[in-house]
């Protein structure tokens, strides 16, 4: 589970293993079918800048999306998440 705190006005976020590689996941696959261009999205460019971020910061620490195996990595880090998605 994430756990959030702040000190001297920077916040960190702490996420388990699963948790990053979800949100890499999700930040990944619509980067790329997108390149986020749908401008609605985003009230300011400085948000879309704080996604491709933390983005590219996960993908500098994260070896699972460049194993052979990841579509079953991931399929297990959606269910350490949530279980029974159809409960969700």
């Amino acid at each position: 589970m994430t756990v959030a705190s702040i000190e001297n006005d920077q916040v960190f976020i702490k996420l388990s293993r699963p948790e990053a590689l979800v949100l890499y996941e999700w930040l990944s696959r619509n980067w790329e079918r997108t390149q986020w261009n749908d401008e609605k999205s985003f009230r300011d460019p400085a948000e879309k800048q704080m996604l491709i971020w933390i983005e590219n910061d996960l993908e500098k620490i994260l070896v699972e999306p460049f194993d052979k195996n990841y579509d079953e990595i991931i399929s297990k880090c959606y269910r350490d998440l949530v279980p029974s998605p159809s409960d969700w």
